[in-house]
């Protein structure tokens, strides 16, 4: 009888593990699932960005929207001006970029922002970018006179003269609003800074919660390195800290991105002649 009793305690605790190996099993096997599904997804929208840059259609044709909003052709274009001067200079971060997928990062740091404005102390003045923006189209900037300027912001912005699709003074509201986007999305990068810290529960990725784990230990880890005043160990372990940090970014990102409202929708050809309503809180600042 004891020897029975015995066996079956070892059958259950057999079977226990199975279960807990079989579980396990099935939640890294979701989780790379999760990463993988998450990673073609991503393909698909630099793959799609390829496409549409292989365009020649106007700058204010829709190619997408996000979250409801609209991108303009010429937005992608700036982001390939930006991408292509970046490793001119010399820097192999920005190879391989795609200039669709940055805009996309670019309005997820936007639409944070505008989501969650207490989330960081980051401060921004909305009323003297506007006033700034409205300012330099009016009277140019340094040395240059308000048609030098011009010149030079359109050929950025990827516009011809001849291709301004609204009258001066909407065309003046577009600019501040791209201003404007800017420096949300700049708040929005802290926010993703903060939350992918804090929150890694809003993005379903284990690989990502696992990074998050690690990215504390050496964290930590880095803070007792330096209360015991080793500062050349703190130091080294500080460029592995910067890797992990832009390692989680990116992967905490893809997952937002991916499960944001995206329309890819340049077959339509659709030409915007909105004026955008510019985002703004009590004072016109956030």
């Amino acid at each position: 009888m004891k020897t029975r009793k015995i066996m079956i305690a070892i059958f259950i605790v057999i079977i226990i593990i199975a279960l807990v190996i079989g579980v396990k099993k099935i939640i890294i096997d979701k989780s790379h699932n999760n990463t993988k599904n998450v990673d073609e997804k991503v393909q698909k929208l630099y793959e799609y960005g390829d496409e549409v840059e292989s365009m020649d259609i106007l700058p204010n044709t829709i190619v997408a929207r996000f979250n409801g909003e609209e991108i303009l052709f010429h937005e992608i274009e700036l982001y390939r001006k930006s991408i292509n001067f970046s490793i001119e200079n010399g820097n192999t971060y920005s190879e391989g970029k795609n200039a669709f997928y940055e805009v996309l990062v670019n309005k997820l740091y936007s639409y944070l922002a505008k989501q969650y404005p207490n989330e960081t102390t980051y401060h921004i003045d909305i009323k003297s970018t506007l006033e700034k923006t409205k300012n330099e189209w009016e009277n140019g900037v340094g040395n240059l006179s308000a048609e030098e300027y011009r010149k030079e912001l359109l050929d950025i912005l990827a516009i011809k003269e001849d291709e301004i699709w609204l009258n001066e003074e909407d065309f003046v509201t577009y600019l501040q609003n791209l201003s404007v986007e800017q420096t949300l999305s700049n708040k929005g990068m802290n926010i993703v800074l903060n939350f992918m810290i804090n929150k890694p529960e809003l993005v379903n990725d284990e690989t990502l919660n696992e990074k998050v784990r690690e990215l504390n230990q050496l964290s930590e880890q880095q803070n007792k390195l330096a209360n015991e005043n080793k500062t050349s160990e703190a130091l080294e372990l500080s460029k592995n800290l910067y890797n992990y940090y832009n390692e989680v970014r990116e992967l905490y990102v893809k997952d937002l991105i991916v499960n944001s409202d995206i329309e890819l929708c340049v077959d339509k050809r659709e030409l915007s002649k909105t004026v955008p309503t510019i985002y703004k809180e009590e004072n016109n600042e956030i």
